[in-house]
């Protein structure tokens, strides 16, 4: 599927954070030092209406880290709403965890054994969308700590390991997604699938994204 690099706007989103930077092609370069600091770039899939944004955060060692987010509209206007839902859910993860940004109050950090092994775990703040007029629907209770359970009681982490949870109502069809390293988690979306999320008419979405890096 052909795409379209999503530069200037990246490029903003660094200055606005005072994040210095090269570009090599459509890779922006933190630091200028890849060694030290992942690449990031951004891949823009236009549909006929809506579209998919892809970042790409790729490690010296050629570890790829992908996310993913749907932009709804037609043309500019869904690129800036798929570019919102990344500032909001996980640019910071990023920036925190690899580019010496400050925690803020956008990312929350924890010290977690796993295995014998202590991770530090970035946990970005919860991100929703809600396409009706209704009320965003009440969440289903301890949702999050038995999602965080499952992760630490994994086995075979490697030192960097990045998980994604998306669960989405539309028009009373529940898509709950689990992604490990890019991966799909069958365990953990079976876990979480058996929480009482609310269906109803219209859409509503959660998403939550995290990082760990072995100390």
């Amino acid at each position: 599927m052909h795409s379209i690099p999503i530069i200037e706007p990246i490029q903003q989103l660094f200055e606005q954070h005072n994040i210095p930077y090269a570009m090599e092609q459509d890779w922006l370069v933190p630091y200028q030092d890849f060694t030290q600091y992942p690449a990031i770039r951004a891949l823009w899939f236009p549909y006929t209406v809506n579209g998919c944004l892809q970042i790409e955060v790729l490690h010296h060692d050629s570890e790829l880290m992908i996310e993913c987010f749907a932009g709804v509209g037609e043309d500019n206007d869904a690129i800036t709403d798929a570019l919102q839902i990344f500032c909001l859910n996980s640019f910071h993860v990023f920036a925190v965890a690899f580019w010496d940004l400050p925690q803020g109050d956008q990312v929350t950090i924890e010290q977690w054994e796993i295995q014998g092994v202590t991770y530090q775990a970035y946990l970005g703040a919860m991100g929703t969308r809600l396409m009706s007029n209704d009320e965003f629907p009440a969440l289903p209770e301890n949702w999050f700590d038995s999602f965080s359970s499952e992760i630490q009681n994994e086995s075979n982490l490697d030192t960097l390991a990045w998980f994604r949870l998306f669960i989405g109502n539309n028009q009373g069809d529940l898509t709950v997604e689990v992604l490990r390293n890019n991966d799909v988690c069958e365990e953990m979306q079976k876990v979480m699938r058996e929480f009482d999320w609310i269906t109803l008419d219209g859409y509503y979405s959660i998403r939550h994204f995290m990082i760990l890096k072995a100390q």
